[in-house]
């Protein structure tokens, strides 16, 4: 079962891409760094771009992506949420537009699988399963000649808003801590990274001048 849901993440990974990498500077990655820092010692980590109930929604899909089970954290514990509003609102503002789209996207899908509900959170889990596999999968055949499965064909808008905030979960559970997702490295131990040549050089006394050479 283990196996199976890490070449899932892995595969997805793959597929994503590094959307986003070619944004990153190591002055940001610092900033990052120090504001994740401050945030953990003040012991909060308030929305600086997300509402209240994008939040709320955003977690909630997130937790359905990649869920907590068997006990194994997944998106939801691994802070996704506050990658996406700490990304959108430090480094890629300009993609507030599109995310705040997406999220309009899900809250409609929501309502045409329960029109009485609030919210995309608000639904019951299995709900939020219905909902997530319409944006994903839309009707095909007879079922997509009407104007809800029309607008939701393959390259359609619903599956583009599925795709976007699936991207953001994604990249918020396997990103560098520093950018407030993948808490306490939550996604690499989920797929089996070691993080250990990820760090910058010197690593001992033999490359001690390593950044000197360079």
């Amino acid at each position: 079962m283990e196996h199976t849901r890490r070449s899932f993440i892995t595969q997805s990974l793959g597929a994503v891409g590094l959307l986003f990498l070619d944004s990153l500077t190591p002055q940001l990655i610092a900033q990052a760094s120090q504001h994740a820092h401050e945030a953990s010692t003040a012991n909060t980590l308030s929305f600086k771009f997300l509402t209240p109930q994008e939040a709320a929604d955003f977690d909630a899909f997130a937790a359905q992506i990649i869920p907590s089970t068997d006990g194994t954290p997944g998106a939801h514990e691994a802070g996704a949420v506050y990658f996406a509003d700490y990304v959108l609102s430090a480094i890629n503002p300009e993609q507030q537009q599109d995310f705040r789209g997406a999220l309009a996207g899900l809250h409609a899908a929501s309502l045409k699988a329960e029109p009485a509900t609030t919210s995309f959170a608000a639904l019951p889990p299995e709900k939020q399963i219905v909902v997530i596999k319409a944006m994903e999968k839309p009707p095909t055949g007879a079922a997509a000649s009407n104007g809800i499965a029309a607008e939701s064909g393959a390259g359609g808008k619903d599956t583009e808003a599925f795709n976007g905030l699936r991207a953001m979960v994604l990249m918020g559970t396997f990103c560098d801590p520093s950018l407030h997702g993948n808490r306490s490295k939550i996604g690499w131990n989920l797929i089996n990274f070691n993080d250990q040549a990820y760090w910058a050089p010197p690593f001992g006394y033999y490359d001690a001048d390593a950044e000197e050479r360079a």
